[in-house]
């Protein structure tokens, strides 16, 4: 860290210092951090080693640092448009900007030595207009990535200055579906702080990329080259030591493109999460890292359960090692049996992988008093009103009696919702949340039915459509909805839902809710 930082840290009274003590994966909870006007804040390596999820909202000259982190950020400027707030990445930490600046004040990002920041998009809200501006001081050896998604507004540009030879920047743009069109990335050979001699290429297809090198003097070329995305399977330790002090053997270590992150991001095991003391501490391997569960050869991403076996698609660097004893034999890390990487010839039949995950969601089920159940808990929702409604038998048709008089107001579908991929026995390759499949939804009012277009543009939340068993369907994600320009309510109709499928939720277990009434 540079001097003139430290003498701020050592030297300013508001100073805090919070050491994350979570044990484990991160999870859906989010910790709140507000900053006051000239407050600084640093943040060390949580305990388990695994990502964290902070909300950040900084004030006029607050300042975040960040030591050795791996971090999700959501951040919110408060303060005058001349104002100014500060994140500092600094020593290896592996930050993401999830949802971008809200607010009016520009952000200064620092990215410090070793560091690995990502801006991913939407990287701006439409109505900010708070500036970026990347700042490097990580002597050759810092990474910024960004992501801009194809929109009819105007967003502020980036602003980057202090790169130096060994600093990357890797661009990307991705359209309305969320396709990635290109990958650039720049490797500087130069010495000297640099700024590109040519604009970014620009295809039909790609749109322009609003960023801004704020560099001094005459301007020196540039290469940009095409991203090489890593192999699709290999085994592995996630592991986070610089490569100068270790002694494994390097799998892979780099970035990983945005449409490759949710197959490749590293499965996170919880301590205890397969049996007891297996592993006897947080620990996270490759998808296609094999290990021993009960005698039977599984692959770590066949175990995932959403609870304390995980996968979250925000890593953009990563890193990982075999131990020396696992190249050629079976390896025990932290009590749990992983197997050599030989996965192109072993394979584990089906009926094998189902009685693993049954036995795994058992053990999962009965150590969180959790239990699976098919139930979706449907419910509608009007700016907070929420009104339930009853189901045939066989939970298909759901039947909700809307009150007399509604304020136009979105029409919101609640429901539970799961990862099908976490949840059942089958290993199946969806990652996505889902709630329920909407087969079709009608409204019953003065004697007439009228059915809601399935289809109409301005449904959020909804998958997109899908066929089973010869009915289309369309899956929301626990949380659709549709604008009162496009449903038509007002109060005292009949709203029938037939639902074509569920999957599998989470649900605290009847047990312990009993047991926890007064």
């Amino acid at each position: 860290m540079p001097a003139s930082i430290s003498k701020r840290i050592k030297t300013d009274k508001d100073v805090k210092h919070a050491l994350a003590a979570q044990a484990g994966p991160v999870n859906d909870d989010w910790r709140e951090v507000t900053l006051a006007p000239d407050e600084t804040l640093i943040l060390s390596r949580n305990a388990s080693g695994f990502l964290d999820c902070i909300r950040l909202i900084l004030a006029a000259n607050s300042r975040l640092v960040l030591e050795r982190a791996n971090c999700i950020l959501e951040v919110q400027t408060r303060g005058p448009h001349d104002g100014v707030c500060t994140v500092r990445v600094n020593d290896n930490s592996n930050v993401v900007l999830l949802k971008g600046v809200q607010g009016e004040m520009p952000l200064q990002l620092e990215i410090g030595t070793g560091a690995c920041v990502e801006l991913d998009g939407p990287m701006f809200l439409a109505s900010s207009s708070a500036p970026v501006r990347a700042a490097f001081r990580s002597n050759g050896s810092g990474c910024l990535s960004a992501i801009w998604s194809n929109s009819a507004f105007a967003v502020p540009e980036l602003e980057v200055s202090g790169m130096v030879a060994g600093d990357q920047l890797n661009l990307s743009c991705m359209d309305d579906v969320g396709t990635m069109h290109r990958i650039t990335s720049l490797d500087e050979v130069a010495a000297v702080p640099l700024a590109p001699s040519q604009s970014l290429p620009q295809t039909a297809a790609v749109s322009p990329i609003p960023v801004r090198f704020a560099a001094s003097g005459h301007l020196t070329g540039m290469s940009w080259c095409a991203d090489f995305p890593p192999p699709p399977r290999f085994e592995g330790v996630w592991s986070d030591t610089p490569l100068a002090e270790s002694h494994q053997q390097v799998v892979f270590c780099g970035r990983i493109p945005h449409h490759l992150r949710a197959e490749l991001g590293p499965i996170q095991l919880a301590a205890n999460a397969l049996a007891p003391g297996v592993p006897s501490a947080p620990l996270a391997l490759a998808p296609w890292q094999l290990l021993d569960y009960h005698g039977i050869a599984v692959y770590a991403h066949q175990m995932l359960n959403g609870k304390t076996v995980t996968q979250h698609p925000h890593w953009h660097w990563l890193r990982y090692d075999v131990p020396p004893p696992l190249v050629k034999n079976s390896h025990q890390t932290k009590g749990l049996l992983l197997r050599p990487g030989r996965g192109h010839w072993i394979h584990t039949g089906r009926r094998e992988t189902e009685s693993c995950r049954q036995r795994m969601l058992n053990y999962t089920a009965e150590t969180l008093a959790l239990e699976l159940v098919s139930q979706p808990a449907l419910r509608l929702d009007f700016n907070g009103q929420v009104i339930p409604g009853t189901s045939s038998p066989d939970g298909r048709r759901w039947r909700f009696q809307l009150p007399p008089t509604l304020e136009p107001c979105p029409c919101r579908i609640l429901s539970r919702s799961a990862v099908a991929k976490e949840t059942s026995i089958l290993d199946q390759e969806d990652r996505r949340t889902l709630g329920v499949a909407l087969q079709s939804v009608d409204v019953l009012a003065n004697g007439e039915r009228r059915r809601l277009d399935m289809n109409h543009p301005d449904w959020c939340g909804l998958h997109a459509l899908s066929t089973l068993r010869g009915s289309t369907l369309r899956w929301t994600n626990g949380m659709a909805a549709l604008p009162h320009s496009a449903h038509g309510l007002r109060g005292g109709e009949i709203l029938e839902i037939d639902v074509g499928a569920t999957v599998h939720y989470w649900h605290l277990s009847k047990d312990k809710t009993t047991s926890d009434k007064p």
